[in-house]
């Protein structure tokens, strides 16, 4: 049974990606909290239906994606995604890692790397001591 499923798998997204990308999990843990939501709606309410569609409709998504044989498409697709989060999330503080600017040193030439986005900044260089100041 194992050597059907993996030889159905051949050639799709969710093979190549190893599962799960960014966009098919942030669709997948939407999906979720809309099916959990929904738990606390009145039954038969028009807005629980909604939402339990809208929870079908994402997740039904993560599956179209996962078993998808257009790959190029899928990837674009992540890759926009994830500029748009890093965006989002630089936007509001949240993301620190990876948004630096490096700086030399006037005086000793000695490269020093400094958080993107913060204005003017006076800048200790860790080797000779000499401050100066820079816009991030």
């Amino acid at each position: 049974m194992r050597n059907k499923f993996y030889a159905f798998m051949i050639g799709r997204y969710g093979a190549y990606s190893g599962g799960f990308d960014t966009l098919s999990k942030w669709l997948f843990f939407a999906s979720l909290g809309l099916t959990v939501a929904g738990i606390f709606l009145p039954h038969l309410s028009i807005a629980k239906l909604i939402v339990n569609g809208v929870a079908l409709g994402l997740f039904a998504l993560v599956i179209f994606r996962f078993l998808s044989k257009n790959i190029h498409a899928r990837v674009q697709a992540n890759m926009k995604f994830i500029k748009v989060l890093d965006n989002v999330l630089i936007f509001f503080n949240i993301k620190s890692e990876g948004d630096k600017r490096i700086f030399r040193c006037p005086k000793c030439k000695t490269k020093v790397r400094v958080p993107k986005g913060r204005g003017k900044i006076r800048i200790t260089c860790p080797k000779c001591r000499h401050e100066f100041i820079k816009k991030t």
